[in-house]
């Protein structure tokens, strides 16, 4: 099937470039048509194959093959995520900015520095979510397909010309936008799914652990990335802090002001996840979805701009602990930049 996607995807473009090569003005429907081909899925053409022949080695190669089983489920998960286009991934956009439904926790694990105790009592806990998460993930992957194929017969587009060479228009079928309204619901259904799945297991192991802060910090960082961001303020403290000929005064005020601000932006960053992590109503429609989506979207923003703001106050009076020379020496522990606002504009 994905050979058969990839030819003709292929054949379209070569089309449409010897279009816009022969015309130097496109009309309207020519650039739209142009434009639907682009946004088609990435083509995944043999990677299927290709990982089940791997894994397929590789389980042949061990005496225990369970041992293999968690990466082959962990690879396709990771494949499910490229799955859909430029259309699926905009809706995703518009939604609230969690990610506990791409969180994979058998990866995350393997790249922490947890012991060995913590991590068999993480495995015990992700026993039942392998299987389940991967099912979840796969029947998201083929509603993301099926939705950006609806969304693509939902652009009806002519590119019929009159006898002055103009022409071409680019028309809606809302029978089949009623289509992708439903399959948007869906998809969207199967991602909370998953959410709430991975967000379970996650609390599971939290409690498993011996030390389940260490843990929920390496989880908000996956689940919640566009709200448990890189504290770049904390590269102000440690330049100060490592700034030649300080005095022991110095050192004390700096170490306290960097304490008070970790634990500032710490609490500001899980009011925001709590927002989140918390049960949401089901929306009867995307039109409720949508405000619903925005409404979160403020109240994060504003447990963010509330973190930012208060860590340029903290930041001032750091620069007031330092001579000219040291703050020069530091690189004058200038602000960093704003971060970029969930909400949309309107």
């Amino acid at each position: 099937m994905e050979t058969e996607r990839g030819d003709a995807r292929r054949a379209l473009r070569e089309e449409m470039m010897q279009t816009f090569m022969a015309d130097e003005k496109p009309d309207q429907a020519t650039q739209m048509k142009y434009g639907l081909i682009m946004m088609q899925p990435i083509s995944r053409e043999g990677l299927d194959e290709l990982d089940a022949a791997f894994f397929g080695g590789a389980t042949a190669l061990t005496d225990d093959p369970e041992l293999v089983e968690p990466w082959r489920l962990s690879r396709v998960r990771e494949l499910s995520h490229l799955a859909g286009g430029m259309m699926s991934a905009s809706i995703d956009m518009i939604g609230v900015p969690d990610n506990r439904w791409k969180a994979d926790l058998f990866m995350m694990i393997e790249r922490s520095d947890m012991d060995d105790a913590d991590r068999h009592a993480a495995d015990n806990e992700m026993m039942d979510w392998h299987a389940a998460a991967t099912s979840l993930a796969v029947e998201i992957k083929q509603a993301n397909d099926t939705l950006d194929a609806a969304m693509q017969a939902m652009m009806k587009v002519e590119v019929s010309k009159d006898s002055e060479g103009n022409g071409g228009k680019m028309e809606i079928d809302f029978a089949a936008a009623m289509e992708v309204e439903k399959l948007q619901q869906a998809a969207t259904k199967k991602r909370t799914a998953l959410s709430r799945l991975t967000q379970h297991t996650a609390n599971r192991i939290r409690e498993a652990v011996s030390d389940p802060q260490a843990f929920h910090l390496i989880w908000i960082e996956h689940a919640f990335p566009n709200i448990a961001t890189t504290d770049e303020y904390s590269k102000r403290y440690h330049d100060a802090a490592n700034t030649p000929d300080l005095t022991d005064e110095q050192r004390g005020s700096i170490a306290m002001l960097r304490a008070e601000h970790d634990e500032a932006w710490w609490l500001e960053t899980e009011a925001a996840v709590a927002i989140l992590a918390a049960e949401q109503d089901e929306a009867q429609d995307q039109n409720e979805a949508f405000f619903q989506a925005q409404q979160i979207k403020q109240e994060i923003d504003r447990h963010i701009f509330a973190r930012r703001e208060a860590a340029l106050k903290r930041l001032e009076r750091l620069r007031g602990i330092l001579t000219e020379q040291q703050l020069a020496a530091a690189g004058g522990l200038t602000d960093p930049s704003a971060p970029q606002t969930l909400a949309l504009p309107y």
